[in-house]
Protein backbone atom coordinates (compact mmCIF):
# COMPACT_ATOMS: atom_id res chain seq x y z
CA UNK A 1 0.00 0.00 0.00
CA UNK A 2 1.64 3.62 -0.97
CA UNK A 3 1.89 5.67 1.99
CA UNK A 4 1.21 9.17 1.94
CA UNK A 5 3.43 11.69 3.97
CA UNK A 6 1.31 14.47 4.77
CA UNK A 7 4.31 17.32 4.16
CA UNK A 8 4.42 15.94 0.05
CA UNK A 9 0.79 16.03 -0.08
CA UNK A 10 0.63 19.83 1.22
CA UNK A 11 3.05 20.40 -1.36
CA UNK A 12 1.76 19.20 -4.19
CA UNK A 13 -1.84 21.01 -3.48
CA UNK A 14 -0.08 24.21 -2.94
CA UNK A 15 1.94 23.96 -5.97
CA UNK A 16 -0.95 23.35 -8.15
CA UNK A 17 -2.71 25.79 -6.17
CA UNK A 18 -5.56 23.55 -5.24
CA UNK A 19 -8.06 25.09 -2.69
CA UNK A 20 -11.00 22.47 -2.31
CA UNK A 21 -10.30 18.65 -3.31
CA UNK A 22 -13.07 15.60 -3.59
CA UNK A 23 -11.82 11.88 -2.15
CA UNK A 24 -11.95 10.57 -5.95
CA UNK A 25 -10.12 13.46 -7.34
CA UNK A 26 -7.21 13.18 -4.50
CA UNK A 27 -7.33 9.21 -5.36
CA UNK A 28 -6.58 10.10 -9.12
CA UNK A 29 -3.65 12.99 -8.19
CA UNK A 30 -2.03 10.88 -5.60
CA UNK A 31 -2.59 7.78 -7.60
CA UNK A 32 -4.11 5.59 -4.65
CA UNK A 33 -7.99 4.12 -3.87
CA UNK A 34 -10.49 5.91 -3.22
CA UNK A 35 -10.39 3.50 0.15
CA UNK A 36 -7.43 5.30 0.95
CA UNK A 37 -7.69 8.81 -0.37
CA UNK A 38 -10.84 9.11 2.64
CA UNK A 39 -9.02 7.29 5.58
CA UNK A 40 -5.82 9.92 4.34
CA UNK A 41 -8.89 12.71 4.62
CA UNK A 42 -10.59 11.67 7.20
CA UNK A 43 -7.49 11.20 9.16
CA UNK A 44 -5.96 14.79 8.41
CA UNK A 45 -9.41 16.51 8.79
CA UNK A 46 -11.68 19.01 11.57
CA UNK A 47 -10.97 21.91 12.99
CA UNK A 48 -7.64 23.41 13.53
CA UNK A 49 -6.39 20.86 10.88
CA UNK A 50 -5.42 20.44 7.42
CA UNK A 51 -8.54 19.44 5.73
CA UNK A 52 -11.87 20.60 6.75
CA UNK A 53 -14.99 18.07 5.40
CA UNK A 54 -17.79 20.18 4.32
CA UNK A 55 -19.91 17.65 2.90
CA UNK A 56 -19.43 13.83 1.65
CA UNK A 57 -16.95 13.55 0.03
CA UNK A 58 -15.21 17.38 -0.73
CA UNK A 59 -12.54 18.72 1.60
CA UNK A 60 -11.33 21.92 1.83
CA UNK A 61 -7.95 22.11 2.24
CA UNK A 62 -6.84 24.82 4.75
CA UNK A 63 -3.58 26.04 4.03
CA UNK A 64 -5.07 27.16 0.58
CA UNK A 65 -8.23 28.13 1.80
CA UNK A 66 -10.99 28.86 -0.83
CA UNK A 67 -13.38 31.82 -1.34
CA UNK A 68 -16.76 31.96 -0.92
CA UNK A 69 -17.48 31.83 -4.67
CA UNK A 70 -15.85 29.03 -4.78
CA UNK A 71 -16.78 26.99 -2.22
CA UNK A 72 -20.37 28.03 -4.05
CA UNK A 73 -19.11 26.47 -7.06
CA UNK A 74 -18.10 23.03 -5.80
CA UNK A 75 -20.35 22.41 -2.67
CA UNK A 76 -22.94 22.07 -5.88
CA UNK A 77 -23.02 20.70 -8.35
CA UNK A 78 -23.71 22.07 -11.33
CA UNK A 79 -24.26 25.37 -10.80
CA UNK A 80 -23.00 29.18 -11.14
CA UNK A 81 -22.84 32.56 -8.99
CA UNK A 82 -25.98 34.45 -10.20
CA UNK A 83 -28.85 36.68 -8.88
CA UNK A 84 -27.91 38.65 -5.97
CA UNK A 85 -24.53 37.49 -6.10
CA UNK A 86 -23.21 38.24 -9.31
CA UNK A 87 -24.98 41.39 -9.59
CA UNK A 88 -23.59 42.65 -6.31
CA UNK A 89 -20.00 41.68 -7.87
CA UNK A 90 -20.93 43.73 -10.91
CA UNK A 91 -22.11 47.01 -8.77
CA UNK A 92 -25.62 46.37 -9.95
CA UNK A 93 -27.20 45.79 -6.46
CA UNK A 94 -25.74 48.47 -4.17
CA UNK A 95 -26.09 46.66 -0.74
CA UNK A 96 -23.23 44.10 0.78
CA UNK A 97 -25.23 40.62 0.24
CA UNK A 98 -24.58 38.00 2.74
CA UNK A 99 -25.95 34.80 1.10
CA UNK A 100 -24.40 33.60 -1.75
CA UNK A 101 -26.36 32.81 -4.08
CA UNK A 102 -26.07 30.48 -7.11
CA UNK A 103 -28.54 29.08 -10.01
CA UNK A 104 -28.73 25.40 -10.90
CA UNK A 105 -30.65 22.53 -12.90
CA UNK A 106 -30.57 20.72 -9.60
CA UNK A 107 -33.41 20.78 -7.15
CA UNK A 108 -33.13 24.06 -5.01
CA UNK A 109 -30.82 23.49 -1.86
CA UNK A 110 -29.77 25.68 0.79
CA UNK A 111 -25.92 24.74 2.46
CA UNK A 112 -24.39 26.01 5.12
CA UNK A 113 -20.63 26.05 5.79
CA UNK A 114 -18.38 28.08 8.28
CA UNK A 115 -21.25 29.72 9.30
CA UNK A 116 -21.91 31.22 5.64
CA UNK A 117 -25.87 30.42 3.60
CA UNK A 118 -25.07 29.65 -0.24
CA UNK A 119 -28.41 29.32 -1.64
CA UNK A 120 -28.97 27.22 -4.63
CA UNK A 121 -32.14 27.98 -6.81
CA UNK A 122 -33.24 25.68 -9.28
CA UNK A 123 -33.86 26.63 -13.22
CA UNK A 124 -34.47 24.64 -15.94
CA UNK A 125 -32.20 23.17 -17.86
CA UNK A 126 -32.59 24.97 -21.03
CA UNK A 127 -31.95 28.38 -18.99
CA UNK A 128 -28.44 26.93 -17.69
CA UNK A 129 -26.59 29.30 -20.37
CA UNK A 130 -24.96 32.29 -19.93
CA UNK A 131 -22.23 32.29 -17.55
CA UNK A 132 -18.73 32.31 -17.81
CA UNK A 133 -15.20 31.65 -16.03
CA UNK A 134 -14.03 35.08 -14.09
CA UNK A 135 -10.56 35.34 -12.44
CA UNK A 136 -11.34 37.02 -9.02
CA UNK A 137 -8.95 36.36 -6.17
CA UNK A 138 -6.42 34.66 -8.11
CA UNK A 139 -9.68 32.19 -7.50
CA UNK A 140 -11.36 30.68 -11.22
CA UNK A 141 -14.87 31.38 -10.72
CA UNK A 142 -18.45 30.08 -12.82
CA UNK A 143 -20.33 33.38 -12.71
CA UNK A 144 -23.90 34.39 -14.81
CA UNK A 145 -22.67 37.43 -16.97
CA UNK A 146 -24.00 40.25 -16.11
CA UNK A 147 -27.22 40.88 -18.25
CA UNK A 148 -27.88 36.33 -17.22
CA UNK A 149 -27.82 37.37 -13.59
CA UNK A 150 -30.04 39.88 -14.11
CA UNK A 151 -32.66 37.71 -15.82
CA UNK A 152 -32.71 35.25 -13.59
CA UNK A 153 -33.34 37.51 -10.68
CA UNK A 154 -36.38 38.97 -12.92
CA UNK A 155 -37.41 34.71 -13.36
CA UNK A 156 -37.44 34.54 -9.32
CA UNK A 157 -38.72 37.66 -8.98
CA UNK A 158 -41.79 36.30 -11.39
CA UNK A 159 -41.94 33.21 -9.27
CA UNK A 160 -42.27 35.10 -6.23
CA UNK A 161 -39.15 33.80 -4.82
CA UNK A 162 -37.16 36.98 -4.44
CA UNK A 163 -38.79 41.10 -3.96
CA UNK A 164 -37.09 43.57 -6.73
CA UNK A 165 -34.17 45.82 -5.59
CA UNK A 166 -35.68 49.56 -6.71
CA UNK A 167 -31.90 50.46 -6.28
CA UNK A 168 -30.44 48.36 -8.99
CA UNK A 169 -27.88 50.22 -11.33
CA UNK A 170 -28.27 49.05 -14.58
CA UNK A 171 -26.29 51.21 -16.13
CA UNK A 172 -23.69 48.32 -16.95
CA UNK A 173 -26.43 46.25 -18.63
CA UNK A 174 -25.62 45.78 -22.53
CA UNK A 175 -29.24 46.05 -24.21
CA UNK A 176 -28.36 43.90 -27.23
CA UNK A 177 -27.29 41.21 -25.12
CA UNK A 178 -29.97 41.29 -22.51
CA UNK A 179 -32.78 41.59 -25.36
CA UNK A 180 -31.19 38.35 -26.82
CA UNK A 181 -31.39 35.90 -23.65
CA UNK A 182 -34.52 37.67 -23.60
CA UNK A 183 -35.69 36.00 -26.28
CA UNK A 184 -34.57 32.40 -24.85
CA UNK A 185 -36.15 32.77 -21.47
CA UNK A 186 -39.17 33.45 -24.15
CA UNK A 187 -39.24 30.34 -25.30
CA UNK A 188 -39.00 28.92 -22.04
CA UNK A 189 -41.69 30.13 -19.87
CA UNK A 190 -43.81 31.22 -22.77
CA UNK A 191 -46.92 31.75 -20.09
CA UNK A 192 -45.32 33.70 -17.50
CA UNK A 193 -46.88 37.28 -17.55
CA UNK A 194 -45.16 38.16 -14.78
CA UNK A 195 -41.44 37.61 -15.69
CA UNK A 196 -42.45 39.25 -19.03
CA UNK A 197 -43.85 42.67 -17.50
CA UNK A 198 -40.58 42.65 -15.42
CA UNK A 199 -37.93 42.37 -18.24
CA UNK A 200 -40.05 44.57 -20.73
CA UNK A 201 -39.90 47.07 -18.05
CA UNK A 202 -36.08 46.83 -17.43
CA UNK A 203 -35.51 46.62 -21.28
CA UNK A 204 -37.55 49.96 -21.70
CA UNK A 205 -35.70 51.50 -18.85
CA UNK A 206 -31.99 50.82 -21.02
Amino acid sequence: MKRLRYNLIAKALMDKKISMISVADFAKLFKVTTQTASRFLNRHSGENLQFLKIKRGLYIFSHNAPIKFEIANNAYRPSYISFESALSNYNIIPEAVYAITSATTNKTKKLEIQGVDYKYYKIKKELFFGYRPVIIQQKTILMAEKEKALLDYAYLISLKKKTINERMNLNKINKNKLGYYINFFIKSIKKNEAFLKIVKKIYKSL
